[in-house]
């Protein structure tokens, strides 16, 4: 899976895990002052190697990166089927262009990428997808930072996702349009973040077989066309250098364009500490409560008990294992659901084998619950990678993917094994 895959997940997924927390991912710890950071210990994929980053080119304040990536990969299963399912061999390309300010202070950053795919034999399931970012930070001083960043892309559907529960002869894309504000104040022991999103998604439609009469025709996916707007409120305070306690509102809403009856006004509640223990593990462990409340009058009311979890255990300076878990709600593909409760959880560890050579194992698992309709999804995936870091310019990268996917219920969906074997070669300046 390709790095702008990996980040272009569930919008809802997305957008919950940027609005989580520090340890998260959310604000950056270079926001935070000493009593916030954990940085006592560098994860293996976070730890600097200046020897390896690429140069760039100058221009005045700015630096440009220009990279490109090209992928092979071996899917045994492009289609997701349960039976008699279609192998074949999948050339990615994936040219990125970034623009970075080098200022004192303040930051700027443009970013376009895209993702060129092309099937050996199956010339139907072939893709182009882009996206364009611009980010920027704002020190307004040395204890108040904004962020805000803007972005747009078209993103492929993976095969893997419900959106293909109505089978569909070619690939499923969307349009994302997202911009995101971010504001952190801190006064000695008590940290505030405010942080705002909108998201809007626009769906292509896909063609399918009609039996009766026999045609091909146009499969609408249109009914998930929606806006999302989020806003956070999480304060934190210190007990001490290596402990903090925190709470967080998260509020979000969305609003279809035509499926009126899929609005969604989603709010959790989230309590915690975020702390270090004996310079072997960084944690941040949040407990509450989700509720979603929907329009459609057939559909049920969420409430549970929530929580979200990223530990990291450091057993030395070159081994790095995380274990995460959270929950969320989640818009379905399909028009007789509105969304699902998903669980997820993984298990991860890097080493660092050499300064320039890092394997990474990983397992997870997801548990998706639908609404109105009797479905429950099991997935089980499990990954292998290693990555050569040759010089400043070329990396090369050998990957293995398996996802196991079980369902039950009277709408049950389709159950399938997937394999993915990539070998990666990156040259970047």
């Amino acid at each position: 899976m390709s790095r702008h895959a990996r980040r272009r997940r569930s919008g809802a997924r997305v957008a919950l895990a940027t609005l989580a927390g520090t340890s998260l991912g959310w604000p950056p710890a270079a926001w935070a002052d000493d009593l916030f950071a954990r940085d006592q210990n560098v994860a293996v994929l976070d730890r600097p190697h200046p020897e390896y980053d690429p140069l760039g080119f100058r221009a005045g304040g700015f630096d440009i990166f220009p990279k490109v990536e090209g992928q092979v990969s071996y899917d045994d299963n492009i289609l997701a089927l349960p039976f008699s399912p279609l192998a074949d061999a999948l050339f990615t390309v994936e040219p990125d262009l970034t623009i970075k300010s080098d200022w004192n202070q303040n930051a700027l950053s443009l970013e376009a990428n895209g993702i060129l795919r092309r099937y050996a034999t199956y010339g139907t399931q072939n893709s182009d997808q882009y996206s364009v970012t611009g980010s920027g930070v704002l020190n307004v001083y040395h204890d108040l930072t904004v962020t805000a960043d803007a972005s747009h892309a078209l993103v492929l559907l993976t095969r893997d996702t419900d959106a293909y529960a109505r089978f569909s002869l070619t690939p499923l894309l969307y349009d994302e349009t997202a911009a995101h504000l971010g504001v952190v104040k801190t006064f000695a022991r008590v940290k505030l973040t405010a942080t705002g999103a909108f998201e809007d998604f626009r769906y292509h439609d896909g063609l399918t077989v009609r039996l009766n009469p026999p045609a091909i025709v146009t499969l609408d996916t249109t009914f998930r066309d929606h806006d999302t707007y989020i806003g956070s409120l999480r304060g934190d305070y210190a007990l001490s250098g290596d402990l903090a306690l925190f709470v967080q509102e998260t509020v979000t809403h969305s609003t279809y364009n035509r499926a009126h009856l899929r609005n969604q006004d989603q709010t959790e509640t989230l309590v915690g500490p975020n702390f270090v223990v004996t310079h072997l593990i960084t944690a941040e462990i949040g407990l509450g409560y989700l509720t979603s409340d929907f329009a459609g009058p057939g559909t049920r009311s969420v409430g549970n008990f929530t929580g979200r979890a990223k530990i990291e255990y450091f057993p030395t300076d070159l081994i790095t294992v995380t274990l995460t878990g959270d929950q969320a709600v989640i818009d379905s593909g399909l028009p007789t659901s509105p969304a699902y409760l998903s669980r997820a959880a993984a298990l991860e560890a890097d080493y660092e084998l050499l300064r320039n050579l890092i394997i990474s194992g990983k397992i997870g698992a997801i548990w998706n619950k639908y609404q109105v309709i009797d479905r429950y999804d099991r997935d089980f995936n499990a990954s292998l990678a290693a990555t050569w870091r040759v010089n400043r310019g070329l990396d090369f990268g050998l990957s293995y993917n398996r996802l196991q996917r079980g369902s039950s219920g009277a709408a049950a969906g389709l159950r399938f094994d997937d394999n993915v074997v990539s070998f990666s070669v990156t040259v970047q300046r």
